[in-house]
């Protein structure tokens, strides 16, 4: 029995083993016919690949010679004479700084030629390649710009060369054959979509390749200047393949010789050829005349170097680098003209200043409506009271605000006056800003005395904390208070340029540049009655280098926004031109995309600036005029989350306020109810912000900054 079962354990261990051996072996068969038949199928996929390769090559070849690749041997002659042209008016640029912009890179430029377009070479990540492209409008600027082989920008020394064209894609290249062995895989390159331009002006055209089939290719046919595709952008970047910024000025012969002329037939009275409206009629033209030649005789407010000196800060704000704070009165008065008053509207513009420069952490650009700041424009050239019917009130630099026939009269005198008081208060301000009033030590000696025990005081006196706390580290650092960075400020003026008679008369020409500058104020700006196209205020305009502002409200169309920049900038200098937008929070919000598209199409460079007052103003029970103080924050807001949503920069913002403690504007942390504006209304135009409401809104503005920096850093 033992034996037995010996050998019954035995046969069945040798039926296990020839039973596995028959399970592999079955799988093996099944694996090779699967072997088989995989290989059937992948030859059907490899036969269907190919025919669909040969119909791809079919619509390509379609393709190509509908858009016009396929061209007869004129046109292809003509497309190779407008790359040579193209050619000798660009330069090539290595050596690039990685973090190099287009616009700090046309900036570098401009200085030899009009530059019609700046093109940074990025490859499909987004990476930039270390050089770009400079076209100029004038060929003669090549031989400029080749003098600046070596120069310095972002630390590094440039390579330029006139050496290759400016349009990418110029180059033609031939599409990839297809491998017959590995079959056509339907080859795509990246291809980014038409985008707008995080910068918030100028093109980011993302050249990109479909079946090899180039957009550019489509411009050169249609045109010789730079078109863009009617796509819907988007909102969020993408890997950039090249980065062009182009300038408004067209490439064109005929467009460079029309420029041209417009610029030599400006003189500093050629707008009195134009058509003028908001000028008052005086009565005596002789005595008009004896006063303006003795202002002309008079020595300039401000020089052409401070005006170039703030344009090139406001070319930092259009690039989301610094911050325009512009406030001041409504309209200054020869009444209230002393000291006091300037020096407690200084010190609220120095108190905003280091809230917004300590919540954006970047340079804060202080600019007052001081200085200059008289005239007014009127809706109604005549207003009427208790049945009397007498000219309007235009400013203190024209008539009186007394309501009598006497003071109503436009008195050229006036203007003499406005001078001598616009050139103290300057004189004061710049004591004020250079003489160690200004020191950031006396930070916590700048809180105004009315505001002692205010909610916006507190805010201020912790942050006022913080910075002397700063201060004392970067004492100890080696950044002590004997330092002229600690111990003075840059302080700019502007006005609205409305009386053309005074502003001609203070007109001069730079010795050391050749251009005009207008040395009544650092900056002006054409107001919403006097920015006709072809009216005398932008003929004035246009011809000097001062830096201009715009202002704009829910009236203004895009295209007519567009035209009236291209008209005061044709150069498309960054800095020159700052939009002061006011509309109110709801038409902001609609109407402020448009203009913002319409200026980033043309390629312009802007500086965007919220005027929150203007379009604010409200008639209370009382009969004043009055603001609400949130409907100002309102529009604040809105103008922020407009440049949030289209990835343009908020550059500023402009106020009309004023250090004393006035009551004027309802609303705040201090609740001015409409009963409490007859007790300090002391505004003979429009009602200001006083201290208190200037600094909280500050505070809000800070805030939005932050918010925006710490965004940026998380991306």
């Amino acid at each position: 029995m033992e034996n037995d079962d010996v050998d019954m354990h035995a046969a069945d261990t040798n039926e296990a083993v020839v039973l596995s051996i028959l399970i592999l072996c079955i799988r093996l068969v099944s694996s090779f016919g699967a072997a088989v038949i995989e290989l059937d199928d992948m030859k059907k996929r490899l036969k269907e690949m190919e025919d669909e390769a040969a119909a791809l090559r079919e619509m390509q070849a379609k393709v190509e010679k509908e858009m016009g690749s396929v061209q007869d041997a004129g046109t292809a002659s003509a497309s190779q004479a407008n790359r040579e042209e193209i050619d000798s008016r660009s330069v090539f640029v290595g050596n690039v700084d990685y973090s190099c912009t287009p616009e700090e890179v046309q900036q570098h430029f401009q200085s030899c030629g009009t530059v019609n377009r700046v093109t940074i070479r990025t490859d499909k990540f987004g990476q930039p390649k270390g050089y770009a492209y400079v076209e100029f409008l004038e060929a003669e600027a090549v031989q400029e710009a080749l003098l600046l082989n070596e120069s310095e920008l972002h630390g590094r020394q440039l390579k330029v060369t006139a050496k290759r064209t400016n349009l990418p894609g110029m180059k033609q290249h031939r599409p990839r054959r297809s491998n017959p062995y590995m079959g056509f895989r339907g080859r795509t390159p990246y291809a980014p979509p038409f985008m707008y331009s995080p910068y918030g002006y100028g093109y980011i055209t993302l050249y990109s390749s479909f079946f090899n089939v180039r957009e550019e290719k489509m411009a050169l046919a249609s045109s010789s200047s730079l078109m863009t595709l009617n796509v819907k952008p988007y909102l969020f970047a993408a890997p950039r393949r090249s980065v062009v910024v182009t300038n408004c000025a067209k490439s064109t012969e005929g467009s460079k010789s029309t420029a041209a002329t417009t610029w030599r037939s400006w003189s500093v009275d050629s707008w009195r050829a134009k058509k003028a409206v908001q000028l008052p009629e005086y009565p005596d033209a002789n005595e008009l005349d004896q006063v303006l030649q003795t202002l002309s005789s008079f020595p300039p407010i401000v020089f052409a170097g401070e005006a170039r000196s703030l344009e090139e800060k406001l070319a930092q704000a259009a690039m989301g680098n610094a911050f325009l704070l512009q406030g001041g009165d409504c309209a200054e008065s020869f009444k209230e003209f002393n000291a006091n008053n300037i020096r407690d509207t200084f010190r609220v513009i120095l108190q905003m200043g280091v809230v917004l420069m300590f919540g954006g952490q970047m340079p804060v650009i202080k600019v007052g409506r001081m200085a200059g700041q008289f005239a007014k424009p009127r809706s109604d050239p005549f207003e009427e009271k208790n049945g009397v019917k007498l000219p309007s009130y235009r400013g203190d630099n024209v008539n009186g605000d007394t309501f009598d026939a006497a003071s109503r009269v436009p008195d050229p005198q006036r203007m003499i006056r406005a001078y001598c008081q616009s050139v103290a208060t300057l004189n004061l301000l710049r004591a004020f800003a250079t003489g160690g009033y200004a020191a950031m030590q006396r930070v916590n000696q700048w809180n105004l005395d009315f505001m002692e025990h205010s909610e916006q005081g507190d805010r201020y006196r912790e942050l006022a904390h913080r910075v002397d706390e700063a201060l004392g580290f970067m004492g100890v650092a080696g950044l002590t208070s004997e330092h002229p960075i600690m111990t003075t400020t840059d302080f700019w003026t502007s006005h609205e340029c409305l009386l053309l008679p005074y502003e001609e008369a203070l007109t001069r020409e730079d010795s050391t540049t050749g251009l005009y500058y207008d040395c009544s104020a650092h900056m002006l700006w054409v107001g919403e009655r006097t920015r006709q196209l072809d009216g005398a205020h932008v003929e004035f305009l246009r011809g000097v280098a001062n830096p201009l502002g715009i202002k704009v409200s829910d009236k203004m169309v895009p295209d007519e926004l567009v035209k009236l920049i291209d008209i005061l900038n044709p150069k498309n200098k960054p800095g020159r031109i700052t939009v002061i937008v006011r509309m109110g929070a709801e038409n902001m919000r609609v109407k402020l995309p448009h203009l913002i598209r319409a200026v980033r199409r043309a390629g312009q460079i802007v500086t965007w600036v919220s005027d929150p007052m203007h379009g604010n103003t409200i008639k209370a029970p009382s009969g004043l005029k009055t603001r609400t103080f949130d409907a100002i924050r309102g529009e604040l807001r809105a103008f922020f989350d407009v440049h949030d949503q289209e990835g343009s920069y908020p550059g500023g913002v402009h106020l009309e306020m004023t250090g004393q403690n006035v009551t004027e504007c309802v609303g705040g942390s201090r609740t001015i109810t409409y009963d409490d504006l007859s007790s300090r209304y002391h505004t003979h135009c429009d009602p200001r912000l006083n201290a208190s409401q200037s600094l909280e809104l500050a505070f809000n503005i800070a805030e939005r900054l932050r918010k925006r920096r710490l965004n940026s850093l998380r991306i």
